[in-house]
Parts: structure tokens; sequence; C-alpha cells
């Protein structure tokens, strides 16, 4: 039996592709080697710039949480502070506020004296009181209870001026030790109705005066520091004549924030003129 040959396919056979493979040389291999060492390198710095942004993004959040947690926490000191602070400057309200009912009543008081002081102007009837006796004939009082009278009325009269100096003098030193701790009465007489320090409660036909003008104070309203203790209870003008904006301008209240401002720009004034005196001296 014949044996069969494999035929063996000349380079004429072979692809063009095959062909035209040839193994690499030194120098290929280098650069080929280059070119995907830059190429992971620049993969890498690629990654790296990406993972240093987010990490900077990260960073900025966390930093702006920080300052945010910080500003709160300082807002937190702040009004703790001066919750304490108003604690503390507020903490005789309740104890001022009955203090007030005090200086109403003396106020009633010397009110009361002085009209029962004006009705006994003339010498009260003293009727069956010794020395009031009349004269039998005509029924004249006699000389003798003339004078009594007189000395009765006199010393009623005497026996109520004390008693009004007293009441007047503890009331002004209950004023004044009120006023030691910051509370004010208000001065609501003719002044333009104010509803952050009045309170109104009757209207009375006025045509002298503009409308809205306190006419009558019938309670004193107080203030302690800044805030208002009590407001004044009181009548109000109408019908009267309209304010010009000019009388408008200078009759309306002012506010603790321009009053806080005036006297700031007093206490600079004060102060600029007393530098100024020193400068004058030196020179």
């Amino acid at each position: 039996m014949a044996e069969k040959t494999e035929k063996q396919p000349t380079p004429q056979e072979m692809s063009p592709k095959a062909a035209d493979e040839t193994p690499p040389t030194p120098g290929e291999k280098e650069t080929e080697a280059a070119e995907t060492a830059a190429a992971e390198s620049q993969a890498e710095e690629t990654d790296q710039a990406a993972e240093a942004e987010k990490l900077g993004a990260e960073v900025a959040d966390l930093k702006d949480k920080l300052l945010r947690a910080l500003a709160e926490s300082e807002n937190v000191r702040r009004r703790a502070g001066r919750d304490v602070a108003d604690a503390t400057r507020y903490a005789i309200a309740n104890f001022a506020r009955g203090m007030l009912s005090v200086a109403d009543n003396l106020r009633r008081a010397l009110d009361s004296i002085d009209a029962a002081a004006g009705g006994n102007g003339e010498a009260p009837e003293t009727d069956g009181l010794p020395g009031a006796t009349g004269n039998d004939g005509g029924g004249e009082e006699t000389e003798d209870g003339k004078q009594a009278e007189a000395a009765n009325g006199a010393a009623g009269m005497d026996n109520l001026e004390t008693l009004r100096v007293g009441v007047e003098m503890t009331e002004r030193e209950l004023l004044n030790t009120l006023e030691r701790f910051s509370i004010k009465a208000i001065e609501a007489l003719g002044k333009k109705f104010d509803h952050n320090l009045h309170e109104a409660l009757f209207e009375l036909e006025d045509k002298d005066r503009p409308s809205g003008t306190v006419i009558q104070v019938v309670q004193k309203g107080y203030t302690l520091h800044d805030r208002l203790l009590r407001p004044a209870k009181v009548g109000l003008s109408k019908g009267g004549p309209k304010e010009t904006p000019a009388e408008e301008a200078e009759t309306a209240p002012e506010s603790p924030a321009e009053a806080a401002v005036k006297e700031s720009a007093v206490a600079y004034e004060k102060q600029s003129a007393a530098t100024g005196s020193e400068i004058d001296e030196e020179l």
C-alpha cells in the first residue's frame, strides 16, 4: 500500500498577512513598552486627579458644615447669654407689678385727702359737741360755741394736712425706690397716643387739641428698663384740628432704638468736646 505524503505549503502559497508578520526588532519592543508605560501613567494620573477632585469636594463640604456648626454654636451661646442677661435684668418684673398697686393706692389716698380738705373749707357742723350749745332765748350760737367750732375745724384741717404730708412722703419714697431699679412712670398727659405705651379707655370732645391727644390719665403706666411693665390707661381727645406733618414728626413717639442712637450721639459729642478741651490745654 502506497504511503501518502503530506504536502508542505510553499512560501508563495502562504497568505500575504502571514508573510508580512515578521518578528519585531529590539527597538520596536522598547518603543512599544514605552508607549504602554506612558498610557498606564496617564491613566493613573487621571485617576489620581479624579480622586483628588473628589477629596477636595468632600473637604469643602466638611469645611462648610464645620463653619455652619460653629456659627450655630455661637448663635446658641449668644442667645443663651442674652436670655440669662434678660432673666437677670427683668427678674423683678412680677414683683414690680405688685408694687405698682401700692403706688396706685397711695395716689388714691392723696386724692381722697385733697378732696376732703377741699370740702372742709368751711368749719363742719358741731351739733351735739361740747361747746356747741345754743342760746336759750333765740337759739343762736354763743361766742364760746363759735370758738370751739373754729378750733375743731382747724384741728381737723391740721390732721388732714399731717396725713397728706405723711402719705405724700411715703409715695415719694416708693417712687424713688422704684426708679432706682429702673422702674419709671410714663409721662402720658398731653402726649400723642402711642399704642406701645398707652391703653385708650374713652374719647372726649375737645376742639382745641388735635385728635388722639391724651387729655386724662386714669391709671399711670410704667416701664422696666426698655420694656413696658404696664400701659397707661388714658382718655383721648377727638374732634380737634388735624396735625400738620411737621407737628406729627415732632410729636411722634421715639422708639427705643432711636433713643439709644440719640444717647450714643450725645455721649460721643461730650467725649469729643472733652478731648478737644484736653488738646487745647496741652497746646
